[in-house]
């Protein structure tokens, strides 16, 4: 039997109004019971040792009891149970396919070598100075590397880098601190936008401090690496920090959890990179936290970054290019 006609044969046995207030309250007063009459099943298995398979009968009419009742209030929104079962595997697919599914980002396809990220990048993080007066810890971060590299002009004695292209072992960007009444690494925090550069294909910090923006198209020129993509990046940035307080420092892909990754799609929705699938998103994260808390405790490091594998690590010495 399909979900089109369970929906309609289970319409027939509803005993109150579903089309008004009342009539809905009362299906999810009843869909509450009837999780409850599940939950006490394996209540008894935890608490008694009655095992599950002696309580097969009694689990098969709760679960019937639950999908009736999410039936019912489905019908009484006007949704179709197809609707919701198409859009909650496009959602578990979305946050949690990765282990059989890849997922190549195509921001760069097709743009001049001079408007992509390098495929291979080489970050060194150093302590720094801030300015006069400023006494809180700073850090500074390097293009020790990157290939392949577009801009060897930019290298002759005496060039100006300008506003395109950057330069192998220069500093990008200026030195920055935490930003915070209490040191908490924040400073760091460049290690997360090199993680969305190297595993999702996307970052309009980073192109805008390598400048190599996506200028021959004006309109993503303008929407996607522009001061506006710069500013949620950044933002999305700040509150991961806030939400990692209490998510075990983003230590791994579970940590990051559905909260989490439903704030994300909501602060990148009409960018470029809302197609990214969510699992990708929990990748970076992981990776880009784990990069950032070992250069917080080493104070500094080296990071590499390989889009082609889609991942960045920290290495305390410089690791081999």
């Amino acid at each position: 039997m399909d979900f089109e006609e369970y929906q309609r044969r289970a319409a027939e046995t509803v005993k109150v109004d579903p089309a008004t207030d009342e009539g809905r309250m009362e299906l999810v007063f009843g869909l509450m019971s009837e999780v409850g009459s599940l939950a006490r099943a394996f209540k008894l298995y935890l608490r008694d040792r009655i095992g599950l398979d002696a309580q097969r009968s009694r689990l098969i009419e709760d679960l019937g009891d639950v999908q009736w009742y999410l039936v019912m209030i489905a019908g009484s929104l006007g949704i179709s149970m197809e609707e919701v079962v198409d859009d909650n595997l496009a959602r578990t697919h979305d946050r949690y396919s990765h282990e059989s599914t890849a997922y190549r980002p195509p921001f760069d396809d097709g743009y001049p070598d001079r408007e992509v990220f390098p495929r291979r990048m080489l970050f060194r993080i150093v302590p720094a100075e801030g300015a006069a007066g400023d006494l809180s810890a700073h850090v500074s971060f390097h293009v020790e590397d990157a290939r392949p590299y577009a801009f060897p002009e930019l290298e002759e004695e005496g060039a100006e880098v300008g506003n395109r292209g950057f330069v192998r072992g220069q500093r990008i960007g200026d030195p920055v601190n935490d930003n915070a009444m209490h040191e908490d690494g924040y400073r760091f925090h460049d290690a997360v936008h090199v993680a969305f550069m190297a595993v999702l294909g996307w970052s309009p910090v980073m192109r805008q401090l390598l400048q190599v923006k996506r200028k021959s198209d004006p309109d993503v020129d303008r929407t996607q690496d522009g001061a506006r993509a710069r500013d949620l990046e950044e933002a999305l940035s700040a509150i991961l920090k806030v939400f990692s307080r209490t998510r075990n420092d983003f230590a791994s892909e579970t940590d990051i959890d559905g909260e989490v990754r439903d704030l994300i799609r909501r602060v990148v929705t009409g960018l470029e990179v809302e197609k990214v699938p969510i699992w990708l998103w929990a990748t970076a994260i992981a990776q880009g936290y784990e990069a950032m808390n070992a250069l917080r405790m080493n104070g500094g490091g080296w990071l590499l970054a390989d889009l082609d594998r889609q991942e960045v690590a920290f290495h305390a010495e410089r690791p081999e290019f």
